[in-house]
């Protein structure tokens, strides 16, 4: 299931490479949020449609959810995109777990008191890694793209520990697709004012390349994720997050022919390390148990998982 989960996450970085070759970040963004959030939102409505009006009652919870995991992360990645490639954009998203930690120790005070020693050293070897990628050239279009997908990572922090605390109640079709469609909304002011080719000058080629992301990346991703962390664990599913670094440079060297360099290399090693550390994988049973990873699974008094 994991692998499954990384191997529809990790094209993505590629769809969005190819996607910029003929229209904006901006348009990119809003696109796939409208795309996968109608799928879902068809499949609700077929489905479960006396969900709708319950699920709308959180529109400012999901509203966040679309900002923090849609509208600002899906732009920050395609903005990130035009200045480098799509296997390095897959590396930095790697990091996302490490800034997971990072903001937990920031807002969640409870949080600082469960801090371990491979916590502290998951950090260390995550940040060496995204500074190795960073180094080798410091052409500024270069770091800026840098800059928005560390930005992209950061994004996706924050959603997931707002979606940990605020929408983990709410069934993950439905949540996912309104949080899609919310970050559509967000995004489509900017969209309307910033200069874009009209959408009619598409090919068809085009919108394949938009489905294929919507479809496989975004919809079936997402929903999977969610799927499988209620059947097992956060951190059993953060496994994927160690693959798709490894996927995301094969499909760059295969389909765009993106050069495999010693920085992404060991940048990459350093950053899977580093999130075998943070999410607590190196821990002793009886500590993730007690809840010291990051991804440590939140248990009743039963010992079931909350």
């Amino acid at each position: 299931m994991v692998f499954l989960l990384a191997l529809l996450w990790s094209p993505t970085f590629l769809m969005v490479r190819i996607g910029l070759d003929v229209m904006s970040p901006i348009t990119l963004t809003l696109l796939r949020c409208f795309i996968g959030g109608s799928i879902l939102f068809v499949i609700m409505c077929l489905f479960n449609r006396g969900r709708i009006l319950t699920l709308f009652r959180e529109w400012k919870r999901l509203a966040i959810g679309g900002l923090l995991l849609n509208a600002f992360p899906f732009y920050f990645c395609a903005y990130g995109e035009q200045f480098v490639d799509s296997s390095t954009a897959g590396i930095v998203e790697a990091t996302t777990p490490i800034f997971v930690l990072i903001l937990s120790l920031l807002f969640i005070r409870s949080y600082a008191k469960k801090i371990h020693l491979n916590s502290i050293i998951g950090l260390a070897l995550g940040f060496a890694g995204v500074l190795i990628i960073f180094l080798p050239d410091f052409a500024f279009k270069q770091n800026i793209g840098l800059l928005a997908l560390v930005g992209m990572a950061i994004s996706f922090a924050g959603g997931f520990i707002f979606g940990e605390r605020k929408l983990k109640h709410l069934p993950a079709v439905e949540a996912v697709g309104l949080q899609m469609l919310f970050g559509a909304l967000i995004i489509l002011p900017f969209w309307y004012f910033m200069p874009s080719r009209p959408l009619s000058a598409f090919a068809a080629k085009t919108w394949l390349v938009l489905s294929v992301l919507s479809v496989f990346g975004t919809c079936g991703g997402w929903v999977l994720y969610f799927h499988i962390v209620r059947k097992t664990s956060a951190a059993y599913v953060s496994l994927a997050t160690l693959i798709c670094p490894v996927m995301t440079v094969g499909w760059g060297y295969l389909i765009l022919s993106e050069p495999i360099t010693w920085y992404k290399i060991i940048g990459g090693s350093l950053t899977c390390v580093s999130i075998l550390f943070v999410g607590g994988l190196f821990q002793k049973k009886q500590d993730q148990a007690a809840g010291d990873g990051v991804f440590a699974v939140k248990k009743d008094s039963q010992g079931k998982e909350m």
